[in-house]
């Protein structure tokens, strides 16, 4: 909310022998960072930071640097002052393939692109975030890791997120969901 301090502790662990240096912020304005703690082999800064009057989403980047200058991949996340956070809801009069549509319709020796369109603009996501596919059984048949992937230029935003399964992913006249 507008006015009232919002707090996030951010903890890194470093790999090998290395020491963390820094954990980095890519914020807004008047965002605060402690100093760097390090309890054991695990450092962490705390962010602080009261909007006024910064209404609307925020995106908030971070990301850790150990003593031999290599970095760790940057994570994001999203803070919304003001108003409500409503999860997007899928258009499903949009989907492709059409729910309920002829299997023989798209043949599964080709690649099979799928689309849904959202009520508020979407992008990929900067974590692990899977699509998945269950057969009639409903066990997992499929996963697609929709994570953009790293050093990958973010897409413009968009109400529709489009995927691919690869050929000979699904069989011919299989259910799944």
């Amino acid at each position: 909310p507008e006015f009232v301090q919002t707090t996030m502790t951010i903890e890194a662990q470093p790999q090998g022998s290395a020491t963390i240096a820094e954990i980095v912020l890519l914020g807004t304005i008047g965002m605060t960072k402690s100093s760097l703690t390090t309890v054991g082999d695990v450092s962490s800064v705390t962010f602080s930071w009261t909007p006024s009057p910064q209404t609307g989403p925020h995106d908030v980047c971070f990301y850790a640097e150990d003593s031999n200058a290599l970095q760790s991949e940057r994570r994001c996340v999203s803070i919304v002052v003001g108003g409500s956070i409503t999860p997007p809801a899928v258009d499903e009069t949009a989907l492709v393939p059409t729910p309920g549509s002829n299997p023989t319709d798209y043949p599964c020796d080709q690649p099979l692109r799928f689309s849904a369109t959202f009520d508020q603009l979407v992008l990929p996501p900067t974590i692990d975030a899977y699509i998945t596919f269950y057969d009639s059984t409903n066990a997992v048949y499929y996963q697609l890791n929709t994570k953009l992937a790293d050093g990958a230029a973010t897409p413009s935003q968009s109400h529709t997120y489009v995927f691919d399964v690869p050929a000979n992913t699904f069989q011919p006249l299989g259910s799944y969901s």
